[in-house]
């Protein structure tokens, strides 16, 4: 071992020795603090030492008393190019600084180390111990204790064993995953790690910028959002944002900061994704939890999306491979399921035959006037079908192309689901060789059972921050899909069922834009009366309470959407959905209503009961049963006039119903 090193570790002690000394004579004196300047020193002077040069950082942390709150972490170690290369958390002498040792620990400590566990390259010290902490290892990388002499000198196997703890934690660098599942797996903690960093900011006792930034969005952006629906938004869009600008720029690894690439994804078309992530970036937002978003840039950087090899698309189960690692329970209460692609490409074949042979379309889906829309897109599962079945069959790709980005459209209300719809969509596209204008791809943020708002194609729907016209201009766009300027013909989704409270299915409070289902809009009733009413009729009011699922208000906003919003034009609706509304008397007024607008009712029942004695496959790795229906509207008579609104809700549509028994791969081979 170098003569400097061991100098620089004998200096090191005698600073220990001094705050030891002044902490026994002042117990107020903050011990964390005391230790920021001789650790900054040696990590400094070792740099010099080696080849490759050392940057402290100190990071920004609240102070209440003597209790330092939250994760924000005491230092943050960049090399010579300003990469970061991980953190240093301190720990007051006399606490055990080995996190599998909890020696002299509060609540407050373990609370902390749950989330900290969730770092990739993490040093805990109290000056005396040191911890070198990686998330996955369920002991330490490495550890020492050190011991020195009365004259500050420490044992020749302590002082290599420092060394070469500190050449591990400085040599560590963001390695690039050979599959998307792997990455999803590496981004998961590191996003779970910046989450928890805002909830701390926004939930400890002093108003700061990320604070006032939590008020803004849930008035403007997410109507009635919590303190914890703020945090998981704000992680996952800065590190899906990050991750689309990764795949799509040339920035190197060593340049690759939010404040760098936002002005690339405006320019490619992702204009909401780089307003936020500018917003999110900005310097009073950012450097309250500076720790984990330069983590995230660090291990993002890194990252070559090339290495991703597959038959199929790479990035087709990659949300909810990331959700699964990040958050399972949300996974579970949000619906996040991949739908299978059997099951996609039977809806989409399904739509095809449809509108050659009922419509008289002899292109089918990809007729030129006819406007396709998935209301819950996901990661963009049927919207990416649609345009591969169009483009293999169209005699030009560029053509038809073109065609899909003027009226394929998709709704998506998560930042995670809808920038990797906006990746891949806009890679599907541009394949064909065709250049997308700066308005990109047809792929709205946007609540869909919300009112479009009074919007024009010249007028902004609404106005959030200020100067935020590119957020202001995807609510436009959204709203212009909603309202009666985009007629949409063919609807078609795998839409989430959940059960909820009426006034959580309404928003928690948004009152610029009404729930069109649940809330009286424009002096309109509620969409789903007309599923109750029947029920009332028939003396079934109280059977009601079945009706306030997702899945249901979906059915009924299709329904308005592609049959009603413009009565006299016909609409085709095709769900994969719980199978509930089938039977039972809870929905009789949901399948009169369906019976009553549209003209024929495909229904392929899939089953897939995963409770009770009796046990059968699902198509989806969940317990509810499923079923897919396609409701048709005909354009004419039987006499060839044309069908009036009016006409077809006294009729009843004949029902074609096909119950799919089997295994999983039986039902989906079908």
């Amino acid at each position: 071992m170098t003569s400097s090193f061991s100098i620089a570790c004998a200096s090191l002690a005698s600073s220990l020795h001094n705050i030891d000394r002044e902490l026994e004579r002042d117990k107020r004196t903050s011990p964390e603090d005391q230790l920021k300047t001789p650790i900054s020193t040696f990590l400094t002077e070792l740099g010099k030492q080696r080849t490759r040069q050392v940057n402290v950082v100190t990071e920004h942390r609240q102070v209440a008393g003597d209790n330092v709150q939250g994760v924000r972490l005491d230092l943050g170690i960049k090399d010579g190019y300003g990469r970061l290369v991980g953190h240093i958390e301190l720990k007051a002498p006399g606490k055990s600084a080995n996190p599998f040792r909890q020696a002299g620990w509060s609540k407050h400590d373990k609370k902390q180390w749950k989330r900290l566990e969730n770092h990739t390259n993490l040093i805990y010290t109290n000056g005396w111990e040191w911890t070198l902490l990686r998330h996955g290892s369920d002991r330490p990388i490495a550890h020492i204790l050190l011991s020195p002499d009365k004259n500050n000198d420490m044992p020749e196997d302590q002082v290599q064993r420092l060394s070469d703890l500190l050449d591990q934690f400085l040599s560590w660098r963001p390695t690039s995953p050979s599959t998307p599942k792997g990455l999803a797996n590496q981004l998961a903690p590191l996003t779970r790690l910046l989450r928890d960093s805002v909830i701390d900011v926004i939930t400890d006792s002093t108003e700061d910028a990320l604070d006032k930034l939590y008020a803004s969005w849930k008035q403007d952006l997410m109507p009635g959002a919590t303190k914890a629906d703020f945090a998981d938004s704000f992680a996952q869009t800065f590190t899906y944002a990050l991750l689309l600008a990764r795949i799509e720029s040339d920035v190197d690894s060593i340049n690759f900061h939010a404040k760098e690439i936002t002005p690339g994804l405006k320019r490619n078309g992702h204009r909401l994704i780089g307003a936020v992530l500018e917003l999110m970036s900005q310097e009073r937002n950012r450097e309250l939890v500076e720790g984990p978003v330069a983590l995230l840039e660090a291990t993002i950087g890194a990252v070559d999306s090339e290495k991703f090899t597959s038959e199929t698309d790479p990035w087709l189960y990659f949300y909810e491979d990331f959700l699964a690692a990040y958050d399972p329970i949300k996974r579970a209460d949000a619906g996040v399921y991949y739908t299978p692609v059997e099951v996609v490409k039977t809806q989409v074949r399904l739509l095809d035959e449809v509108l050659k042979t009922r419509f008289g379309r002899p292109a089918g889906l990809g007729d030129e006037s006819t406007n396709i829309l998935d209301p819950a897109a996901g990661t963009a599962t049927y919207a990416l079908e649609i345009a591969r079945h169009v483009i293999e069959n169209s005699a030009s790709k560029q053509d038809a192309a073109r065609s899909l980005t003027k009226r394929l459209y998709a709704f998506e209300l998560l930042m995670g689901p809808y920038s990797v719809a906006h990746m891949r969509l806009t890679k599907m596209l541009e394949d064909t060789g065709i250049e997308l204008d700066k308005d990109g791809v047809q792929v709205f943020l946007t609540n869909s059972l919300t009112d479009p708002g009074d919007v024009s194609g010249d007028n902004q729907q609404i106005s959030l921050w200020e100067v935020m016209e590119d957020i202001n201009e995807e609510n436009r766009r959204a709203g212009l899909v909603k309202n009666q300027q985009t007629p949409i013909r063919v609807v078609v989704s795998n839409p989430p069922y959940r059960r909820s409270k009426r006034a959580q299915a309404i928003g928690a409070g948004s009152t610029s834009y009404k729930n069109v289902i649940l809330e009286e809009t424009n002096g309109n009733r509620p969409l789903i009366d007309d599923f109750i009413e029947p029920l009332k009729v028939r003396g079934l009011g109280g059977q009601a309470k079945n009706l306030y699922n997702f899945y249901i208000y979906f059915i009924r906003w299709a329904i308005w959407k592609a049959c009603e919003q413009h009565k006299n034009e016909t609409g085709i609706v095709s769900y994969i959905t719980s199978s509930s509304y089938l039977r039972g008397p809870g929905f009789a007024g949901v399948r009169e209503y369906m019976r009553r607008v549209f003209d024929e009712l495909w229904i392929i029942d899939l089953g897939g009961e995963g409770r009770g004695a009796r046990k059968e496959e699902n198509v989806f790795n969940i317990k509810t049963p499923v079923a897919i229906f396609v409701g048709i509207q005909h354009p004419n008579t039987s006499t060839g006039k044309p069908k009036r609104h009016a006409d077809r809700m006294k009729q009843q549509a004949k029902v074609y119903y096909q119950r799919v028994y089997g295994t999983k791969k039986e039902k989906l081979s079908f």
